[in-house]
């Protein structure tokens, strides 16, 4: 049977070339290209749908009504692949190629009409757009080409020039050029514009030179000789070298979509060129010069196969090397996962032996790279190994750990009130508590990650606790001292307090200095705020305190109060006088001295003075009562005046003040008719030569 290269014509329909498929032979097919692995799942559940949809499509005759339904469907495949984010790969380029094709085929069936029939005419019909108006073209003539158009132009011209040196019946060449032809298609097909004038011509001539391709393979050769070789050497071509370039050629266009990582599909290929191999070898004429050509585009492909598969080869050990560098001592110690990175290294040169081309540049490279990494492999584990004999017997020290951890417990922190020998004590627990966790978690973190003699989960929980223990006593010291500070500020306070005194505020005499007990309680706490620096200064020198109050400093500005304070009371006493009379009136001291020395008013104690330091007044308020629906109002009128008193108290004089009151009406329990002690108090400090001053 007469071998041929057939073409189904090439249409331009609708804005979409629509190329067919080439075939060599009667049996075997030639694609335009090999068909992209999807980019992302946008794009491979898009190819679901356009392989569910195109079936339904096949079933359907013009005018029917279920093509409207699948152009629905279709709707939505076109959304989901336009919501994909890589456009620009050959996958998505493919995917949309198909769905514009299952469109307007369905369109031309909604229409009533069949896309399937043959064209009218042998010749290219003008470009058309969906609604048949003719095509006003976009692009004026002489402007400059679109870099795709060029390139679709410059590669028509190179094909075109091939074509005018191919003899009649050279289907070799016929094949290599219809698959130039294919590539300048994907071009053509990949330009957005369809009403571009330059497009339309390219196309025309991408038609014209296709046809003229396919009838001039299948023509019989010229004089009825034997096909010419690329040479013009009449030697007939050897079948078995036929055999190879086709098979050859139909591996070279499958292979060019190959990715580093389909190391299946690349083996796949490396197995088909082995069996071209045999047949190159079977070759009876290995002279011929189509003999040579092919063993070198046998090599070619073998060299791209090889080349693109160890790409990923050599990315799979570069990054297991770099995995190794990562890897921990204890990963190292440990023998499951020491095993696992061996395995791993030896299934990489499992998977670069299998081409069985040691010597190839690549392949040489990744030897280098793969005894490299199984070195740094071997000497990271015997490092590991006399990293982790330097750790000693680790189990009894982790042991003794523990057992510390129970015995030496983080003390409390103190509270007030404090004291030398409790705060010595408690600093020697500290110390103690601190040196062992400090010890202790130097150990733990030391072997950790490094050893596979302690369960990861026990010395994680250890060091856990351990190492909870400096924090433990830093944060019981830390309390211990605001304790004793606040203590010591406490005092301090006081201090500052009294240095705003002022002997001439009246006030501050009797509320700070000269009131009852002020100087005794006074003195008392500075003399005690003094005692707690040179207790807190304890505390500092036992926890080796850094940045501390200076106590000295604390101590001398608290005997400095002592002093000022004891000067300040020194000067307010020897000012201290009576009040000034305010009336010397007989009768109201009388009746004063005899209310004094009731025997009901037992606080009053005899006087060595008595000066009245108000004037008598007349006073008067209302206060109302309810009891049940009863509201009873009390009408209250009295006179009142005040008097100072100066009564000896233990040895030290001090001025009472007295207010007296005569009430003329009242409530039903109120004294009335009869001067009593309304209220008393005692005030400040006076010395016994000035009360008659």
């Amino acid at each position: 049977m007469r071998r041929v290269i057939n073409a189904a014509v090439t249409a331009i329909f609708f804005g979409t070339l629509a190329l067919a498929p080439q075939v060599l032979g009667q049996t075997a097919p030639m694609r335009l290209a090999q068909a992209s692995a999807a980019a992302d799942n946008n794009i491979k559940s898009a190819n679901s749908d356009l392989d569910r949809l195109e079936k339904q499509a096949k079933g359907l005759r013009p005018g029917a009504s279920g093509a409207k339904r699948v152009l629905k469907l279709l709707g939505l495949t076109q959304g989901r692949l336009n919501s994909s984010p890589n456009k620009n790969h050959p996958s998505w380029v493919q995917a949309n190629e198909r769905l514009g094709m299952l469109k307007n085929r369905l369109l031309e069936l909604a229409a009533g009409r069949n896309p399937d029939a043959a064209p009218a005419a042998a010749t290219t019909p003008a470009p058309t757009t969906p609604d048949a108006k003719p095509v006003k073209p976009e692009t004026p003539p002489g402007s400059s080409l679109n870099p795709r158009l060029a390139r679709a132009t410059s590669e028509l011209n190179r094909i075109n020039t091939a074509f005018q040196a191919m003899p009649p019946g050279d289907k070799v060449t016929g094949s290599r050029l219809i698959n130039d032809m294919n590539k300048v298609a994907a071009e053509l097909k990949a330009y957005p514009n369809r009403r571009d004038p330059n497009w339309v011509r390219a196309a025309q001539n991408y038609n014209v030179l296709n046809k003229k391709i396919v009838a001039r393979a299948n023509a019989a050769p010229t004089g009825g000789q034997p096909a010419q070789s690329a040479s013009g050497d009449q030697t007939p071509a050897d079948p078995n070298v036929e055999r190879a370039a086709r098979e050859l050629a139909l591996i070279d266009r499958q292979v060019k979509n190959l990715r580093p990582a389909d190391q299946r599909g690349g083996m796949r290929f490396h197995k088909d060129l082995g069996r071209i191999a045999k047949v190159l070898n079977q070759a009876a004429n290995k002279a011929h010069p189509t003999w040579k050509s092919t063993v070198a585009e046998f090599r070619r492909i073998n060299d791209h196969i090889i080349t693109t598969l160890m790409r990923d080869i050599n990315a799979k050990v570069i990054a297991h090397s770099k995995k190794i560098d990562t890897m921990s001592e204890l990963e190292l110690l440990t023998k499951k996962t020491s095993d696992q990175a061996r395995s791993e290294l030896q299934k990489i040169w499992n998977a670069a032996a299998a081409f069985g081309a040691p010597k190839h540049r690549d392949v040489q490279t990744f030897i280098a790279t793969h005894r490299a990494a199984d070195l740094k492999l071997v000497n990271r584990i015997n490092a590991a190994i006399a990293e982790h004999n330097k750790l000693g017997d680790v189990k009894a020290k982790v042991n003794n750990i523990e057992q510390r951890m129970k015995s030496l417990p983080v003390p409390q922190p103190l509270r007030a009130p404090f004291d030398a020998d409790g705060i010595k004590a408690y600093a020697m627990a500290i110390k103690k508590a601190q040196e062992a966790s400090v010890e202790d978690v130097a150990y733990l973190k030391r072997i950790s990650g490094k050893t596979p003699l302690i369960a990861s989960q026990r010395l994680g929980r250890l060091l856990h606790w351990v190492g909870r223990k400096p924090d433990e006593v830093q944060k019981s010291a830390a309390q211990t001292v605001q304790a004793v500070d606040a203590w010591v500020n406490a005092g301090i306070g006081t201090s500052d307090f009294l240095a705003t005194t002022d002997i001439n505020d009246r006030g501050h005499v009797a509320n700070r200095l000269l009131g009852p007990g002020q100087h005794e309680n006074t003195l008392k706490k500075l003399e005690d705020a003094a005692a707690r620096m040179e207790t807190a200064q304890v505390l500092d020198q036992a926890i080796a305190r850094q940045g501390g109050p200076d106590r000295a400093a604390q101590k001398t500005k608290i005997l400095n109060a002592i002093t000022g304070f004891n000067n300040m009371f020194d000067q307010a006493l020897a000012a201290s006088r009576m009040p000034k009379p305010a009336m010397d009136d007989e009768k109201y001291i009388a009746i004063a001295k005899k209310t004094l020395t009731n025997p009901k008013y037992k606080t009053v104690k005899p006087h060595k003075r008595l000066v009245i330091n108000s004037k008598v007044r007349r006073k008067e308020k209302k206060e109302a009562t309810a009891s049940g629906n009863t509201l009873t109002v009390y009408h209250y009128v009295w006179d009142q005046y005040q008097v100072a008193t100066a009564e000896k108290t233990d040895d030290k004089y001090h001025i009472w003040y007295t207010t007296l009151k005569y009430f003329y009406k009242g409530g039903s329990t109120t004294p009335t008719d009869r001067w009593i002690v309304s209220g008393r108090h005692q005030s400040i400090q006076i010395l016994e030569e000035n009360i008659v001053k």
